[in-house]
């Protein structure tokens, strides 16, 4: 078996007008025969068998049933190959589940293009090695694919507040890359990077940006925080000392995630040492020395000026059992399966560290060292995630005077994301008679300590985040008008009758990408990118779209659904039939205009929308039964092109003066009548519109 063509698609498509990612195998079959299981003897307890034996587990996590497809020839090649390509990527932590599959072709959900294909090819692999029952070594093709992932890991953050749009069925755009992506189309798009907003302030972001600065403004309006200095030598460091007094925190002034952070310093040896620590992370703008407060560590999050969740947070430790070594210990923490690399998963993998070994030795211990039963100890000095920390939910018990204290802060900094670190004794008392201080703002906060805590309830911040974006329901999309197939007259005219009406008109078609009637681009724009490329355009508040059918194939619409879908004559194969039908089966709240005179529309799946329909012939059949329902449709009557609507006619223009090229151009013609009825464009303007089209044609 060899994998002949690969298409990944990224908007509903053929297979699915749900599931947008799938990727598609076209599959040669080789030596296969179409019955796998007519071949592999016990199918269902070898494949089970021979996957977990693989992934090294006790239980593959595939069910008999699941493997085990019911068709005329038994279990089918392809179907073999995509339910491994998915079982590949839940091994790994993504969790997929879409399936379609038959002989010849194995289509299969992805949420990271790279890892989806490297499943993929994995998948076929071992897919020989059962089908000719012969040795197969994985481990390699599974570190390739934990690498892929780890390396996407960055966009955790952002893939959370992205599937929470998805739900709400709001649509998204990567901009660049994974971090930088565009919610909702045209004028009505909100952008998000990370978790800063295209509404985040600039001037927010640099005050939260130099630690020293947001103690000293967030101390002018009578916010507790530690008593400190910004000092740039070791001589200015001692001098700092001599007045705070031990211990101290030690501190760069814009770095993140805890770098270059040491706390509860004792002595001048560890002040000198984490001075230099902190400084190659401030270069020569300095490092602040404060005060170390004794207390736990909060991280409180507040969105559009709200506080939304509030977590405890502990630094990486392991706990003894008086027969471990603390290097075994942290390989126990560590095979924790929500622990992975970076921010690939919920919690992070502990690394033993400088910073750990010289923690380890103050307390006269190693990584060999051996600890006492029920003996916790501490292996990095914060807490943060990102350095094997872990967070416990405690939104519940947060004093409403800290919540309002919280709230305050986001606006005197001027953030509309913003995570407060705070070190109180108890959160559920004020901060200002407990002795609590607020020792970080930050701008851009980890949302994945609130999402998926350790311990406590995990808090949706980001649909915080989305109502933030969208509130009140806000319209996030623009109306589309999509063509399936050859339909660059009925386009052209559609933006001219559009435009009428006032809409900012943005086109991809054959003859380019348009905006606003300026031409962008002059090619062939009849693919996913081009159409796109019309919708992240921030000045467009309608599009209108002639859709490739091979594109559709390949790669999907770029569209959620459209609110006028258009089939003028597709081809008579079914996968053409198919795709034309993609388009409309979108149309969830306008209209789908079909040509009543092609019998392969007649065939199409209906969509979940009004119908309208077209035709040269005046008395079509199908056209008859629509009107007497009381259905729009647009025929050439008496060499007129006639909309008509019930027992009402309205005559747009005579066909008789102007002589067409082809039949082609009548059937965009009628289809460009149908969008005018159905926007209730005046007949003098249509009119207007398609005589100037017919002498320049």
């Amino acid at each position: 078996m060899k994998i002949q063509n690969t298409f990944i698609t990224r908007g509903p498509n053929c297979w699915s007008m749900q599931h947008h990612r799938l990727i598609v195998l076209d599959l040669e079959l080789q030596s296969w025969e179409q019955d796998v299981t007519s071949r592999i003897p016990n199918f269902s307890h070898t494949v089970i068998s021979r996957l977990s034996a693989l992934f090294g587990i006790h239980d593959a996590g595939v069910t008999g049933n699941e493997l085990i497809r019911q068709s005329e020839g038994g279990t089918l090649p392809g179907y073999l190959i995509a339910i491994i390509s998915l079982q590949l990527q839940r091994q790994v932590g993504v969790n997929c589940s879409y399936i379609m599959a038959g002989a010849f072709e194995a289509v299969f959900e992805y949420m990271d293009k790279k890892v989806g294909l490297l499943a993929s090819q994995l998948a076929v692999k071992i897919g020989e090695s059962l089908w000719r029952q012969g040795p197969l070594d994985i481990a390699e093709d599974v570190r390739l694919m934990q690498q892929a992932l780890e390396q996407a890991g960055n966009s955790q953050l952002t893939l959370s507040i992205t599937t929470e749009a998805i739900k709400r069925n709001i649509p998204c755009i990567y901009l660049y890359k994974k971090q930088l992506v565009q919610f909702g189309y045209g004028a009505n798009q909100r952008r998000i990077q990370t978790s800063h907003t295209d509404r985040t302030s600039n001037i927010g972001m640099r005050i939260s940006g130099d630690k020293q600065l947001t103690k000293e403004m967030l101390s002018s309006f009578g916010v507790p925080v530690p008593l400190g200095r910004l000092v740039k030598d070791i001589e200015s460091l001692f001098k700092a000392i001599k007045k705070i007094g031990y211990p101290i925190v030690l501190k760069p002034v814009g770095a993140n995630n805890g770098n270059g952070v040491s706390v509860n310093i004792s002595n001048s040896d560890d002040a000198v040492r984490a001075f230099g620590a902190a400084a190659r992370f401030s270069g020569p703008v300095g490092v602040i020395v404060e005060k170390f407060i004794a207390g736990s560590d909060y991280r409180l999050l507040v969105i559009n000026h709200k506080l939304v969740a509030a977590a405890k947070r502990t630094p990486a430790s392991v706990t003894g059992n008086g027969v471990s070594t603390i290097e075994e210990l942290i390989n126990v923490v560590n095979s924790d399966p929500r622990r992975g690399n970076g921010h690939s998963k919920p919690l992070t993998i502990i690394e033993a560290d400088e910073e750990t070994l010289a923690i380890l030795k103050r307390s006269r211990l190693s990584l060999k060292s051996i600890l006492p039963h029920g003996k916790t100890q501490f292996l990095k000095s914060i807490a943060n995630l990102s350095a094997g920390g872990t967070s416990a939910d405690v939104t519940d018990s947060v004093h409403p005077d800290n919540i309002f204290m919280a709230e305050r802060i986001s606006r005197i900094v001027g953030l509309d994301i913003c995570g407060m670190d705070v070190i109180s004794p108890d959160i559920g008392s004020p901060f200002n008679l407990n002795g609590g201080s607020v020792v970080e703002v930050n701008s851009g906060p980890g949302l994945r300590l609130h999402m998926e805590p350790a311990e406590g309830k995990p808090r949706n911040v980001a649909g915080s985040i989305i109502d933030m974006l969208f509130p009140d329901g806000s319209p996030s999309r623009i109306p589309i008008i999509a063509i399936a197939g050859n339909g660059l007259i009925a386009c052209e005219l559609i933006e001219q009758l559009i435009a009428k009406l006032g809409y900012k008109v943005g086109s991809a078609t054959s003859r380019g990408v348009y905006i606003q009637n300026h031409m962008v681009q002059q090619n062939n724009a009849t693919g996913y990118a081009y159409a796109e490329l019309v919708l992240k355009d921030p000045t467009v508040d309608l599009a209108v779209f002639e859709c490739s059918l091979s594109d559709i194939y390949r790669n999907g619409l770029a569209f959620l659904n459209c609110d006028i879908g258009i089939v003028i004559d597709p081809d008579t194969s079914d996968r053409v039939a198919t795709q034309a039908a993609a388009v409309i089966t979108g149309c969830t709240s306008n209209y789908a205009i079909l040509n009543a005179d092609n019998e392969t529309v007649h065939q199409l799946k209906r969509p979940a929308c009004s119908i309208a329909y077209f035709s040269e012939q005046e008395h079509n059949p199908l056209v008859m039964e629509h009107i007497q329902k009381g259905g729009h449709v647009a025929v050439i009557e008496n060499g007129y092109i006639t909309y008509r609507h019930g027992s009402g006619k309205v005559r747009i223009i005579c066909l008789n003066d102007f002589k067409a090229k082809s039949n082609m151009i009548y059937q965009n013609m009628l289809a460009a009548a149908l969008v005018a009825a159905i926007y209730q464009i005046d007949v003098v303007i249509v009119k207007e519109i398609m005589e100037a089209f017919m002498l320049s044609h």
